[in-house]
């Protein structure tokens, strides 16, 4: 069962003395419009085409998810709205428990990876996770900044760059908002775990010289534990509870045959038991399947109309996520060598691996912080009916901090195993200081910095039998600076249950695309498309491609298209 509850929208002139003062400054922006007004249809950039049209049909399949739909599914972040897709089949991150992305969410569209999935917002691509490499965390769009979803589930590298080879999500901002609105929502999911509460308020106005939104938003789902979903009361079985196996007589070094249950251990602790021979441990019992997750957001967008042909637009967000995850305490294995004290069989003359859970050390637990802080600044020029020119500057910077705490250091655990200060029988009973002595608090530290310049233009060409021939084409240029730092013990391999490559690096990427349309015949559209990418440690390539759109029936449109694409490195 969930419950949801929201607060309607209200007119500013019902809002408190103080924050109407507050918007004095903008009341020129919302100049009430003559009733005699002559309004023509819009031409609009819908996903997929650069060119600007009054038909939203294009030759490419765009489904949308409009503001009705999201309030109506219940949903409390886009990464979940997005999940409840067809498109999701392939699958979708969400903030796993102890991964390594783990207060993330992501979209893979294709099922070719996330990172072939290319996620925009208001058309320009969205910042990106530095536990990710080169995706976009959805997490940090704020769901009540979003007017609609646009999902292009075809290839669009032509247009957009190597990295929407698998498709594209738009997430578009709302605009044209009047008054103020405040929602407060919980969810309560019929088994236990996953509690989700949502809050934000938004305040907006509008005008014929511009508008100006802006907001704050929360949204958190609580942590799911294993142990209180379905099947969660069958007992997991890990081999790593207590038990060894001989070294081989004939490869030192090497495992042997399989030596069962620790001799000596009772394997009654908490969530060990035996399974035949075994001792094995319950995991299911402390792990959990997805971490908890809050996110904190603050937005703002603006647009001013400086006359009939030009208007500047801007837009601001802050984004705060934070998430704890659990593991079950580490699991490892240890090499007792002949005459220690924890030797299971004395007198054989050979050691023996010890396939071991660190219960006494505790859970393993993953704090996770995102920060994300996005701008843009652009102007939009309508230099006659038939060119318009965009053209902006972006920077986004997120940024990542993670610690982890009860793993474990195995040489020092395996030392303190070799000499006997560290009783495999009695786990529960050694000293606090030995335990201490080989556990660790891992440590990870990550950026990701985009700087981008871009102008695109739409231009009218000629007039054909199907309607107005039209191109758009444009450039961009993009600085990447990545880093992805571990601590020192993981970074060399010597961190049991943990595990973490850094990486760093920076690049360049300029590019420039053009898009022709050519309606040839009513209802009967073919496309042009191709774009150049050049990355600084990469090289360059083309993606060309094209499509077409026959809409032979009312109800029935056929489409199809042809392209190439590529996929440059990641820079980790």
């Amino acid at each position: 069962m969930k419950n949801r509850y929201s607060l309607p929208a209200v007119r500013l002139a019902a809002l408190p003395l103080g924050i109407a003062a507050a918007l004095v400054p903008f009341a020129s922006l919302a100049q009430s419009q003559s009733p005699s007004d002559v309004h023509s249809l819009d031409r609009i950039e819908v996903t997929g085409s650069r060119i600007k049209r009054a038909d939203v049909e294009g030759a490419v399949p765009v489904t949308v998810i409009d503001r009705a739909a999201i309030d109506a599914s219940g949903h409390v972040s886009v990464a979940d709205v997005l999940r409840d897709t067809t498109f999701a089949s392939f699958g979708n991150f969400s903030p796993r428990s102890g991964s390594s992305a783990q207060a993330v969410s992501d979209v893979d569209l294709r099922g070719i990876g996330s990172d072939r999935t290319l996620v925009l917002i208001d058309g320009r691509r969205a910042p990106y996770a530095p536990s990710l490499g080169t995706n976009a965390d959805l997490n940090t769009i704020p769901l009540a900044a979003v007017e609609r979803i646009e999902i292009l589930s075809d290839g669009a590298s032509a247009l957009y760059g190597s990295d929407a080879i698998g498709g594209v999500v738009n997430v578009i901002l709302r605009k044209d908002f009047d008054g103020a609105e405040v929602r407060i929502g919980k969810g309560t999911p019929s088994v236990t775990g996953g509690d989700t509460d949502e809050a934000s308020v938004l305040f907006g106005i509008s005008g014929e010289r511009g508008n100006l939104m802006f907001g704050a938003s929360y949204n958190s789902r609580g942590i799911v534990f294993a142990r209180d979903q379905l099947g969660g009361d069958i007992r997991g079985g890990s081999p790593y509870g207590n038990n060894f196996y001989f070294e081989s007589a004939t490869e030192p070094g090497e495992e042997g045959e399989a030596g069962g249950a620790l001799p000596g251990y009772a394997c009654n602790d908490p969530n060990f038991w035996m399974n035949e021979k075994n001792c094995v441990y319950d995991y299911n019992a402390e792990a959990a399947n997805e971490a908890s997750i809050k996110n904190k957001s603050l937005f703002a967008r603006g647009t001013l109309q400086l006359n009939d042909a030009v208007s500047l637009y801007s837009a601001a967000s802050y984004s705060h996520a934070s998430s704890f995850g659990r593991y079950a305490p580490t699991p490892g294995v240890l090499y007792v060598p002949e005459n220690s004290p924890n030797d299971p069989v004395p007198g054989d003359g050979r050691g023996a691996f010890v396939y071991h859970r660190y219960a006494a050390a505790g859970n393993r637990d993953t704090f996770v912080d995102n920060t994300v802080l996005d701008i843009n600044l652009g102007m939009n020029w309508q230099v006659s009916d038939r060119l318009s020119i965009d053209a902006g500057l972006r920077r986004s910077d997120a940024r990542l901090g993670e610690l982890g705490r009860g793993y474990i250091v195995t040489p020092l655990a395996e030392a303190a195993a070799a000499d006997g200060r560290y009783n495999l029988r009695d786990p529960f009973g050694n000293a606090e200081d030995v335990i201490k002595g080989f556990t660790t608090t891992t440590s990870r530290d990550g950026k990701f910095v985009i700087e981008e310049a871009y102008a695109n233009a739409s231009l009218d060409l000629f007039d054909m039998a199907g309607g107005r021939s039209a191109v758009a084409f444009g450039v961009e240029s993009r600085s990447e600076d990545y880093a992805d730092i571990y601590d020192s013990l993981s970074e060399a391999g010597v961190v049991a249950g943990s595990a973490g490559n850094s990486a760093a690096g920076s690049r360049r990427v300029h590019a420039a695309y053009a898009e022709w349309l050519l309606p040839v015949m009513d209802r009967f559209d073919f496309t042009l498309a191709a774009r150049y990418d050049r990355y600084s440690d990469y090289g360059g390539d083309l993606s060309p491609k094209a499509s077409l759109r026959w809409q032979p029936l009312a109800n029935l449109t056929l489409r199809g298209s042809a392209g190439k694409g590529f996929r440059a490195p990641n820079l980790n």
